[in-house]
């Protein structure tokens, strides 16, 4: 929903360079604004012939030339959607400090979301989100395409991501990896380890006594529970294209001794997340 017939206004205008830009020839174009303190941001991609493209890319679409992708017509594209940008900029109030906005326009029309609530975490990285969110609509384009064929397949390799992350944490010294996510209202995931026969929190992972390298900054947990976050939203895509109702919890138990994993799914969400996981943690 568009705030005001002038956000309506300017957002039309940049819709309409960036499809100059590609000669009306892409299915979607992907606009990504993010303000964070006094910096502004505005990037943009494309869908085109069943790819996820960048500006600079659009000619892997075809097997012909058919876009001037050069530096100063990109430069001249960006010049111009800078200069919308102010002006899309000054629509909010100055509390608006770091927020961010998703464009989406193709033939069904022009859809736009807002952020106003990002959190230091979020915009610690302000390229981040748009190359996440480049990430997912290219990951969408795969299943569209039939690159990916094979729902197990998909779902083993979107779990032993999430594994592999937390094997890099614990040094590759656990004996078992647990992880728990819980898509509510608002995401939960957490993540805990048995050593030596012990179970242990993420944060008390250095109580086992194996290491004393054990990174546990909060920086760390925040960069892996972005990661099970991308994940699940691929897990999403993953149950939903293949016409499965998404899970709302997700358990995994994963020896690492033996190589085995257990994985359980439940279609019923919880208002208490932190508990499951200490019971699951510790059962």
């Amino acid at each position: 929903m568009f705030i005001n017939e002038k956000e309506e206004m300017i957002v039309n205008e940049m819709v309409s360079i960036c499809n100059n830009y590609s000669m009306g020839k892409h299915q979607y174009i992907f606009i990504y604004i993010l303000k964070k303190g006094s910096l502004f941001q505005i990037n943009y991609f494309y869908k085109m012939n069943g790819k996820i493209l960048t500006p600079n890319l659009l000619n892997e679409a075809f097997e012909e030339s058919c876009f001037d992708t050069s530096d100063e017509n990109q430069e001249k594209m960006l010049d111009e959607l800078n200069q919308l940008l102010m002006d899309f900029i000054s629509l909010f109030s100055k509390d608006k400090i770091n927020f961010d906005v998703r464009i989406i326009s193709s033939e069904h029309g022009v859809t736009i979301s807002h952020n106003f609530d990002l959190n230091f975490k979020q915009y610690m990285d302000y390229l981040y989100f748009q190359n996440q969110w480049l990430e997912e609509e290219k990951y969408k384009c795969a299943l569209e395409n039939g690159e990916i064929k094979s729902f197990e397949t998909e779902l083993n390799d979107i779990q032993s991501d999430m594994i592999d992350i937390c094997n890099e944490y614990s040094l590759e010294l656990s004996d078992n990896i647990f992880i728990y996510i819980n898509n509510g209202e608002s995401f939960y995931s957490n993540h805990g380890y048995k050593i030596g026969g012990k179970c242990y929190k993420k944060e008390n992972i250095a109580e086992s006594g194996v290491s004393d390298e054990f990174d546990v900054r909060e920086y760390i947990f925040d960069q892996i529970e972005d990661i099970f976050e991308n994940d699940f939203r691929k897990l999403d895509f993953l149950f939903k294209h293949f016409n499965r109702e998404t899970p709302k919890q997700v358990f995994i138990d994963y020896d690492t001794q033996n190589s085995k994993l257990k994985i359980e799914f439940k279609y019923e969400l919880s208002d208490n997340p932190e508990k499951i996981f200490l019971d699951f943690l510790n059962k």
